[in-house]
């Protein structure tokens, strides 16, 4: 990555690239060029562009870096997105993902994220 305004070719695994997409999405207007270069620098810094970043890996970052007033409404909008079915514990609040008990059909409606170590 040369400069701020350059886009990592990051190495996305599952549906991560599409959970960061809507997470950048979902913040507020005026901060998402600060959450869209926070978060490629994070990425770049732990994943560079050659390894593999999985969909519990990019959630718990977010998690983890998303102020608590931002937090459910970041969680509700990353839900539908998630596939992967080795995500334990609940994201969101609503309990509702693309609209039915399933995450595009992988997993169940009331799942979770696993802490990463």
């Amino acid at each position: 990555m040369s400069n701020d305004n350059e886009m990592p070719k990051f190495k996305w695994n599952g549906n991560a690239e599409a959970i960061y997409d809507k997470s950048i999405s979902a913040t507020p207007f005026l901060f998402r060029h600060h959450t869209r270069n926070g978060l490629n620098k994070l990425l770049m810094d732990r994943f560079g562009e050659k390894k593999g970043i999985s969909e519990a890996e990019l959630v718990q970052i977010i998690k983890d870096k998303t102020p608590a007033p931002f937090m459910q409404r970041g969680m509700d909008a990353i839900a539908p997105h998630i596939t992967d079915s080795s995500i334990e514990e609940f994201i969101g609040g609503s309990g509702k993902r693309n609209g039915s008990a399933k995450l595009n059909g992988s997993a169940k409606k009331g799942a979770a994220v696993k802490k990463l170590a």
